[in-house]
This record gives structure tokens, C-alpha cells and sequence, in this order.
């Protein structure tokens, strides 16, 4: 689960209530609602927010729930508070109340710097620690895994990241570069052997602009990029009109061709909608060769 609060968990009450009893309580207690545990902040507060919140408990009852149901059992409770249940479910060494949140914290760090060798670390560090591991996970939909942790942390989303992220600022922003570079790369940049780094990677040409091809009816032509899409490119045939050497676009003639089927530069000049072309048919089926 998410990391609470020191009072939220400090101030637990040692037994499972009953759904009526939930709902009179105005202690942090466990109850069972719909089936499954739950857990029942009375008293809540953060910034913007206070009152009652519940949250559920984990569904594989092994990972947790076990655990605070056997430390609940009669038998466990009049051990660990020598006999004199104060009706909380965390206790001191000598069996008392953590009556104050230092000695929770102080009780926490504990337990943290035995198994891991970190000191000094407190109920809002273990916060900003998991934040901090949400924001550097992969999940796919990570925008609503965000804001279910903080409504489970019970914070807004904008505290998450401007109080609780620990992120630096440089790899705040590593994400965004790389979701920039990955869609560079499949928009423009098409691997024939999708990654093998030894193949060679052929270049997109800007749209609008002109490259040659060869087309299946018409031989060697030219035709004026329209569109890009997953490697491919939708390319508009340049006509040559009979007694003009102005080629003129054929909007009825628009073929997708792979990006490693195309050729350019060309070199041309726009004349107005039209093109004049001064790299040659011959040219550029030598382009067109030196591809292969």
C-alpha cells in the first residue's frame, strides 16, 4: 500500500469493526465493507481536504491483511501489550501506545535502518521515496496510476509532483526528450530490420517536398510528398505537362510507397503550384540505383 501518514497508522485501533460500528467510529480503524477490508481514516487532513477517508486494503490477504488479523487476535494483543490493551494496534517494546508521532518515527526509522542501513528516515520520507519510484515506473497508463496514488496518499496531484517527487529537474524532463526522440524516430526514421542497428536507416524527406521513385506503370517519376506515416510515405505524381518542361501535380494519381523505395533530394524550383525540375529522369534512376 501506499504510505500513510504518522497518525493514520500510529493511531489504528487493534480490532476489526463492524460496518455499524464504522459508522458511528471517529478513530482510524479496519472494517469489512462489500467484501473486502478496508481501512478508515477518521480524522484526515491535508492541505486542502480533511475528514473521513477509506481506502482499501490489499486484495491477496497474505501481503498484509494476515498479518494485522493474527496481531488482533486476543492471544497476540495480551503479549505484545502486557496485558494491558490500550486498544491500539502498534505498540511499544514495553507494550504502550505511541502516545506521540517522534516515537513512531523513531520506531519506524528503526526498523528501516535494520534492514536496509538507511537512518533517520520517517513516515513523509517513505512518502517522497514512493512517489518518487511511481514517477520512475513504466507503467502504460501512467497518468491515472498518478492520480490514484495521490488519492490513495490522499493528496492532490499537484502536491505529488511539486512536494513529494523527488525527481530532479534533469530527469523530470528525460522522459519528455524521449517521448520526442521515440516519435522523431518512427515518424522520420524507418530501420529496415525494425532495430537491427547493422541495416542501414533510411531518412523521411519533409513533407511537401519532391522525390523520384519508380512507379510500377509509369517507370522512373517524380511525385510531391504529402503525407508520412509509420514508414511510409504518401507521394502525389508529378505530370510533365507536353509542351512545358513544368511538371504539375495529378491529384488523381496518389501512391504509398516505403520510405526506402523513394529518392532524394531533388533539385527543383516551385513555380507557383507547379515545379521545375533540374534533376533529370536519368539522374534520378541513378539515385534510385544507389539505394538498392
Amino acid at each position: 500500500m501506499p504510505p500513510g501518514r504518522s497518525k493514520e497508522i500510529r493511531l489504528l485501533l487493534g480490532r476489526v469493526l463492524l460496518e455499524s460500528e464504522s459508522q458511528e467510529s471517529l478513530q482510524n480503524h479496519i472494517t469489512v465493507l462489500q467484501g473486502r477490508h478496508v481501512a478508515v481514516v477518521s480524522d484526515y487532513k491535508n492541505k486542502q481536504r480533511w475528514g473521513r477517508d477509506t481506502i482499501e486494503l490489499p486484495r491477496e490477504k497474505d501481503v498484509l491483511v494476515d498479518h494485522l488479523l493474527w496481531l488482533m487476535t486476543p492471544s497476540v494483543r495480551q503479549h505484545l501489550t502486557r496485558n494491558d490493551d490500550h486498544g491500539f494496534l502498534f505498540c511499544k517494546r514495553n507494550g504502550a501506545s505511541f502516545a506521540h508521532a517522534s516515537e513512531w518515527t523513531a520506531y519506524l526509522s528503526g526498523i528501516v535502518s535494520k534492514h536496509t542501513g538507511v537512518a533517520g528516515v520517517s513516515t513523509n520520507a517513505l512518502r517522497h521515496a514512493f512517489t518518487t519510484f511511481m514517477e520512475t515506473s513504466n507503467e502504460e497508463d501512467h497518468q491515472r496510476l498518478r492520480e490514484s496514488v495521490g488519492r490513495a496518499m490522499r493528496h492532490t496531484s499537484r502536491i505529488q509532483q511539486n512536494v513529494y517527487n523527488d525527481i530532479s529537474s534533469l530527469e523530470r524532463k528525460r522522459r519528455g526528450v524521449e517521448f520526442a526522440t521515440h516519435a522523431f524516430k518512427r515518424a522520420v526514421i524507418h530501420n529496415d530490420s525494425d532495430g537491427d542497428q547493422n541495416e542501414r536507416a533510411s531518412i523521411a524527406p519533409p513533407i511537401g517536398s519532391i522525390v523520384g521513385f519508380i512507379d510500377s506503370q509509369e517507370g522512373s517519376v517524380f511525385g510531391k510528398v504529402m503525407r508520412i506515416s509509420s514508414g511510409d510515405v504518401l507521394v502525389m505524381i508529378l505530370r510533365t505537362a507536353a509542351t512545358s518542361d513544368v511538371v504539375t501535380p495529378d491529384a488523381t494519381r496518389v501512391l504509398r510507397k516505403s520510405i526506402t523505395e523513394i529518392a532524394w533530394p531533388i533539385d527543383y524550383e516551385s513555380v507557383g503550384s507547379d515545379y521545375m525540375l533540374r534533376t533529370s529522369v536519368a539522374a534520378l534512376e541513378e539515385l534510385l540505383i544507389s539505394k538498392s
